[in-house]
């Protein structure tokens, strides 16, 4: 509750609050996610039950039935609560895909990395599950689908995984108005009850929407800062090509 007072007066709060506070949020984070990082429940029945994974699935396989040349990235930033569940649940589907992580999945190298990418691009498998080793760099050009199955509170790092897909020439096969990928972030969210909504009430947020929102506030700062700059940079170029300026000595 200190913490929280803190943060909600806007003070400053220590490194190892700060730890703690973020510490936390993985967690909600991974439950979020996967009802499995709390029970005793599998991977896989986690990945039939759990709301947010379920819709993943769902629009992925139908999408995939939907698209005869469908490619499909999955970003998740965690690996427990993330990739586990997901992969959990494309097997228990019967859909082929890679995984595109960090060295903290069990037994991923850089040569399995590599091939899951070679795979995808090949067409031996139309599904990726990427974290954010994978974020950046990366090149999926013929991409149909990309799924954020949770966000990032750096802005740079949502649009940085959803531009893996998005790509200069991706796509070549098809006519030019047929190229595009559907972008779908994922959040799970408190549901209302009976008396809120009766009375117009919101629920409050889930960490999911919360992380989406402090990326929105970061981008909305950022584009303050860069509109100041700009502003500034007329000024000095006004300034220096007036007549007063340069009759006074000034540099051209």
């Amino acid at each position: 509750p200190t913490i929280q007072a803190k943060i909600e007066r806007g003070e400053p709060v220590s490194q190892r609050e700060a730890m703690g506070v973020f510490a936390r949020l993985m967690r909600v984070r991974q439950i979020s996610n996967s009802l499995h990082t709390v029970t005793n429940d599998t991977a896989e029945l986690s990945a039939r039950i759990t709301p947010k994974i379920k819709k993943v699935l769902d629009d992925a396989q139908e999408h995939l039935v939907a698209e005869n040349d469908a490619k499909i990235i999955m970003y998740s930033n965690l690996v427990r609560g993330g990739v586990d569940v997901l992969s959990a649940g494309l097997d228990a589907r019967g859909i082929k895909y890679g995984v595109f992580a960090g060295r903290g999945v069990k037994g991923m190298s850089e040569a399995n990395r590599q091939q899951a990418v070679e795979d995808y691009k090949s067409g031996k498998t139309r599904v990726i599950i990427l974290t954010g080793a994978g974020a950046e760099g990366l090149s999926l050009g013929n991409t149909t689908m990309v799924q954020m199955v949770d966000g990032h509170y750096n802005p740079q790092r949502i649009r940085q995984a959803e531009a893996r897909g998005i790509r200069a020439g991706g796509q070549a096969h098809r006519a030019l108005e047929d190229r595009k990928v559907d972008v779908r972030r994922y959040v799970s969210a408190i549901p209302r009850g009976f008396f809120k909504k009766l009375f117009g009430v919101d629920s409050k947020k889930g960490v999911d929407e919360w992380v989406y929102a402090t990326a929105a506030r970061k981008t909305a700062a950022n584009n303050q800062l860069r509109s100041a700059l700009q502003a500034r940079s007329e000024h000095e170029k006004k300034r220096r090509d007036s007549k007063l300026y340069r009759w006074f000595g000034g540099e051209p």
